[in-house]
């Protein structure tokens, strides 16, 4: 089901790694909700929660490249996010 995912193509230290920088992304847009919305009202919170989940989804490719560029070879540098998602 999973056999195209560039995930199960990595070595153990590559997958580790890969999970890492999720954890890591994860935790800074978990850090930036809190800090952008600690001390508002409701809305505000639910706003600012879905605005940079929408970021996070959109940017984040480009994070995870980053790490590609750097455990392969060979890679182009290029820019891997597009137009924001509809």
């Amino acid at each position: 089901m999973y056999s195209q995912d560039s995930f199960f193509t990595l070595s153990l230290p590559g997958q580790v790694g890969l999970i890492l920088v999720t954890l890591v992304l994860s935790a800074a847009l978990a850090g930036l909700v809190f800090l952008l919305s600690r001390r508002r009202r409701l809305i505000w919170r639910l706003a600012v929660a879905l605005g940079l989940t929408y970021l996070f989804v959109w940017l984040s490719p480009q994070a995870y490249y980053g790490y590609y560029l750097m455990i392969f070879d060979g890679l182009p540098l290029q820019t891997v996010i597009k137009a924001p998602p509809a």
